[in-house]
């Protein structure tokens, strides 16, 4: 019986994790500013594609503008115009398709936006 209930708990622990990214992938679509849907965007691909550092508020993140641009319905330049702006105010950096996300300061900046 406590081996039902465990698999129940993690199963419903999954679809409740699964259910907060697509939320979080729907918030970022229904912003009116490009940079808010970047941000946005780059936190949801971060607890979905992203690889974790041993500091747990920096996570890797391999994607393209141009990915980041079409998941969007945005251009690539204004992709790449809100990555560099992100990048200057030390929210990420950029090496190549791979960013460093500095998580905590990215939904700080989130927060302020809204």
């Amino acid at each position: 019986m406590s081996n039902n209930t465990d698999s129940l708990l993690k199963r419903h622990i999954r679809i409740t994790k699964i259910l907060l990214t697509q939320l979080h992938h729907i918030e970022a679509l229904e912003q009116s500013k490009a940079a808010d849907k970047v941000a946005l965007t780059l936190l949801y691909l971060a607890e979905t594609l992203g690889s974790t550092f041993p500091n747990k508020a920096i996570k890797k993140l391999t994607v393209t503008q141009q990915e980041i641009a079409n998941s969007l319905g945005v251009t690539r330049e204004t992709a790449g115009q809100v990555l560099k702006k992100l990048e200057i105010k030390k929210l990420l950096a950029k090496s190549r398709n791979t960013y460093v996300l500095y998580i905590e300061k990215l939904k700080k900046y989130i927060d302020k936006q809204d």
